[in-house]
């Protein structure tokens, strides 16, 4: 009887990983955006000669020092890269709860259909790219002096910490969909990594290089109780992510949910600016009435104070390059947070009834002066820890001024462009079964990368020809036409909508 169960899970595996191969073939993006993906793959073989060049150069510099253990630096660096990791996940990793809705119905043991997709996620080619910097590292740098044991064990046990990550990730990801407050999840967990930084009589760099330098040694040199905690941990996650699909799948199934009676504002305040205001007041009505948005506008707020927090409370000294770490960086990334959030989802939500804006000319082009006006708006959030930050002494007064402006005119103007990609509907309510999830859209990934590497290039250029007043000047010239012409590059971005109006509707009502 055991040997069926086990030949029949067996079989159920792989049949559902040939259906995860097939995945992108059904998807509304299949053929599309080819382009965009060539391009794509050209920036993924500049990270792979990166990680290599970046796999030689550490090694090399251990080897100079005979006193540092070459395990030791790497397993010293694990936390940083878990880290990395962790948060490169949130781009394009799925979780098994947003894939299993098309086998729900079929006669097939749930939990072998969710322990199918962990295990596909587990094995897929993502997780395994950091062997790219960790294999030449470990070869030489560990094979000369600890040994070819040492060198396989270094190379394997770093593999298990990145299943590890991707296990955590799935947890967490599939908790924020909950609720968006268990972010605090990973700041704990990221905290706890840290502890031998700041916890205990000898805190510092030296405890936190002995404590992991000390784990990573035993773990390399095969030391069978410290494998079996690495592999009952992740052992342990594999099961309560296989308990929490389970349960996140029956519950989207259900649809179970509890509706409070609530007052319902008219927005009066709105009515004296016409069918803009009607449209704020549908922006608004879009937000505080369904789960989907109002996660979304938490989530803007979470990051930017977050990251103005970190950049307080983190001991980061500047200095006279060209795009300086200790003001430039922090204060862009608070600014570019929300338009890089937004345009992933830009007219997605929309397009659970984009057919009534189809009804009237100019709709659109009203709603989308609408959300231009609203990314505005959202800039008051930025300013806001700005001022703090300028308050402080952090920040200058003209830095601020040149990176509002930019945000305000070709960075909100370019994140609107991706309307005229955006075709999939994304559901108001429902968290996590959805084929919107399952696509990303390339396009989308190459607006936002353009947006946040322009005024890098024009900081740069005018910093290494003149100084930093002059690039912040630069950078305000170049912004201001574009927020003086927004209506006539909404316009055009109206009508480049409207030649795909057919396939835009078709493709919203396929994926609802």
């Amino acid at each position: 009887m055991l040997k069926t169960t086990l030949y029949r899970r067996f079989s159920i595996y792989a049949e559902l990983f040939h259906h995860r191969r097939l995945a992108e073939r059904r998807s509304l993006f299949h053929g599309k955006n080819q382009t965009a993906k060539i391009i794509l793959s050209i920036t993924g073989i500049f990270i792979l000669i990166y990680l290599l060049i970046l796999a030689i150069s550490l090694a090399l510099l251990v080897s100079k020092d005979q006193s540092v253990s070459p395990t030791g630096v790497l397993f010293s660096l694990t936390p940083f890269l878990f880290t990395i990791d962790f948060l490169l996940r949130f781009i394009a990793q799925q979780t098994p709860a947003q894939m299993i809705k098309p086998y729900s119905l079929l006669p097939l043991p749930r939990h072998a259909c969710i322990e199918s997709f962990l295990i596909s996620n587990l094995l897929c080619i993502g997780n395994f790219i950091w062997q790219v910097m960790i294999i030449p590292y470990s070869l030489m740098a560990i094979l000369p002096r600890e040994g070819l044991i040492m060198a396989l064990g270094s190379i394997i046990a770093f593999q298990f910490v990145i299943w590890l990550s991707s296990l955590f990730y799935l947890l967490v990801r599939t908790r924020i969909t909950d609720s968006v407050f268990w972010i605090v999840l990973p700041l704990i967990w990221f905290a706890i990594l840290a502890l031998p930084l700041y916890g205990g009589k000898n805190a510092g760099w030296d405890q936190y290089f002995n404590f992991y330098s000390t784990i990573g040694k035993h773990i390399a040199r095969i030391n069978v109780i410290y494998w079996l905690g690495l592999i009952g941990i992740i052992t342990i996650f594999f099961f309560i992510n296989r308990k929490e699909q389970e349960s996140h799948v029956i519950k989207e199934l259900s649809k179970q949910s509890t509706t409070n009676l609530q007052h319902i504002s008219e927005y009066r305040l709105f009515n004296r600016f016409g069918m803009i205001g009607e449209y704020i007041k549908m922006e608004f009505k879009l937000v505080f009435r369904n789960k989907n948005p109002r996660k979304t506008l938490l989530l803007i707020i979470f990051y930017i104070f977050f990251n103005f927090l970190l950049y307080l409370f983190t001991d980061i000294k500047g200095s006279e390059e060209l795009f300086s770490w200790k003001a430039d960086f922090w204060c862009f990334i608070c600014f570019i947070i929300p338009g890089g959030i937004l345009s992933s989802r830009l007219m997605s939500y929309e397009g659970n009834y984009m057919d009534f804006y189809m009804i009237h000319k100019n709709n659109l082009y009203q709603l989308l002066l609408t959300k231009y006006y609203c990314y505005l708006c959202l800039l008051s959030l930025s300013i806001f820890v700005s001022v703090i930050a300028l308050v402080l002494g952090k920040w200058s007064l003209l830095m601020i001024i040149a990176y509002t402006l930019y945000t305000a005119g070709p960075n909100d103007i370019m994140v609107l462009h991706a309307a005229i990609i955006n075709d999939q509907t994304t559901p108001l309510d429902t968290k996590l079964i959805s084929r919107t999830n399952n696509s990303y859209n390339y396009v989308t990934m190459l607006i936002q990368f353009g947006a946040i590497l322009l005024p890098v290039i024009i900081i740069a250029i005018f910093r290494a020809i003149f100084n930093s007043t002059i690039a912040y000047w630069a950078l305000i010239l170049f912004s201001i036409p574009f927020i003086l012409s927004h209506k006539w590059w909404i316009q055009q971005i109206y009508r480049k909508m409207m030649t795909r109006k057919y396939e835009h509707l078709e493709n919203f009502r396929a994926s609802k």
